[in-house]
């Protein structure tokens, strides 16, 4: 009984530790291109709460001329190209084999600051393809909506859409603790990857913006995602008890 007892125990030891091992990084909670999707549909999710949340609170004095639902319907188009299977990529003349979300899982956890030859390359057309779909994504949505002047620049409305996704986005992305290991690297002040400025109204305070949806963060979105995601690998996990 005593060998088999220790058979069984010895078996149970590899196994766990072998699954364990499949996993570059235990630490980390995306471990798949599947939780990766499921992070990606929790920002979108966030970082439509936070705008609205940023939309409800100055409504009164800088968002007058928008309506709730306004700025929700244009937040819940933020990062579609990330989402949209291979079918519909292609409809924006899309050619690679792979869907955005597989090509950008390809660099999750690595600080892209660093990548070089093939890699830095086939990064930078992914984000390339990425922020071409989107763009012609988010600019579609604006003209059929008309938030778009005659001579091709967004009206004031147009722009304060565009702002309130920005600033949430940026939030979003540097608040999220899933974040340090998405990008590889400690998020810095959301303000610091502000861009395009011209592109938003120059009388706003976005640094006022950036604090106060910074300091309203974690009781405004839903980071019970991050759980369950630990939760769909706790039995690999466990593997690290017999280490």
């Amino acid at each position: 009984m005593s060998h088999w007892f220790k058979y069984a125990f010895g078996f149970l030891i590899y196994s766990s530790s072998n699954a364990y091992a499949q996993y570059p990084d235990p630490k980390h909670v995306v471990q798949d291109i599947g939780d990766f999707r499921h992070h990606t549909d929790h920002h979108i999710k966030n970082v439509v709460s936070l705008g609205a949340h940023l939309y409800t609170h100055f409504q009164t004095t800088l968002f007058v001329s928008l309506n709730f639902q306004e700025v929700v319907d244009y937040l819940s188009i933020h990062d579609s190209g990330k989402t949209l299977p291979l079918e519909q990529l292609q409809s924006f003349g899309y050619t690679h084999s792979l869907p955005l979300s597989e090509r950008l899982f390809i660099f999750f956890g690595k600080d892209k600051e660093t990548l070089k030859g093939k890699e830095k390359r086939a990064f930078k057309k992914a984000i390339a393809e990425l922020n071409r779909i989107d763009k012609l994504i988010s600019e579609k949505y604006l003209m059929i909506n008309g938030y778009f002047k005659r001579n091709g620049h967004l009206t004031e409305k147009g722009r304060l859409l565009v702002l309130i996704e920005k600033i949430a986005d940026l939030v979003e992305r540097t608040q999220n603790p899933v974040s340090i290991e998405e990008f590889g690297k400690k998020m810095t002040a959301p303000e610091n990857y502000m861009t395009n400025k011209n592109r938003f109204p120059a009388d706003i305070d976005y640094k006022m913006l950036f604090k106060f949806l910074m300091d309203t963060y974690f009781s405004v979105v839903n980071l019970n995602y991050i759980t369950e995601l630990e939760n769909r690998h706790s039995a690999v996990r466990c593997g690290k008890f017999f280490k």
